[in-house]
């Protein structure tokens, strides 16, 4: 059965990426700053037969492979600042890639990770806003977040009032299920009162056709 599209996903940037990338990019640069800075000054280092003997490096090559975790733990801040970097990118390489598409019939795309998802109209539960510009899905077999998106508020609109409708059919449809159960209840019951004698059959077609609203 061919669905109709009522809106796709526009991916977008995700600033909370980029500035993740920034931040470990400027803690880079700030650990070769602090190891220049100790270089230039030629600060001692502590060694175990004389403490605190100033050492002369003949380049700052040298200087920093071999004082790579001493001075000021510039380092330190390399590691760290690489590891921000590299966040950041799988941020960047996750977010972005998102797809979601949403059809009169159902919801479906591509989350965090490139996950595939496939989700009825009538199994959403809600649907909310998400930081950096993402929408969250709510449904009875989990939650499907797709960040990144421009346009996130069309997306919700669109899907808001269908997701009201199909609830609104569902409890119709289940109310109308329960009323027939009733229906078939009483009617068995009747039946047994008939077969036992404690009815006539006149009786019996009246209250049915009563049950049965005829």
């Amino acid at each position: 059965m061919n669905q109709n599209i009522l809106i796709k996903g526009e991916p977008q940037k995700s600033k909370s990426a980029l500035i993740v990338t920034i931040i470990g990019v400027l803690l880079i640069l700030a650990s070769f700053y602090v190891a220049i800075y100790v270089y230039l000054k030629g600060y001692p280092r502590y060694v175990w037969d004389v403490p605190y003997r100033r050492i002369y490096y003949h380049s700052f090559v040298n200087f920093y492979i071999e004082s790579f975790f001493v001075y000021n733990c510039y380092g330190w801040m390399l590691i760290i600042g690489a590891l921000i970097v590299i966040v950041g990118i799988i941020m960047k390489l996750c977010t972005e890639k998102c797809e979601l598409t949403v059809t009169d019939e159902a919801v479906f795309g591509k989350r965090i990770f490139r996950k595939k998802v496939y989700i009825p109209l009538n199994e959403i539960t809600s649907i909310k806003p998400w930081p950096f510009s993402g929408v969250l899905i709510s449904s009875i077999t989990g939650v499907s977040i797709f960040p990144c998106f421009k346009n996130r508020n069309d997306i919700i609109k669109v899907l808001t009032p269908l997701i009201t409708k199909s609830q609104q059919t569902s409890s119709q449809t289940i109310n109308t299920i329960n009323k027939n159960s009733n229906e078939i209840e009483r009617l068995k019951d009747l039946k047994v009162l008939l077969d036992d004698g404690v009815i006539t059959q006149e009786e019996f077609e009246l209250m049915k056709n009563q049950i049965l609203n005829l």
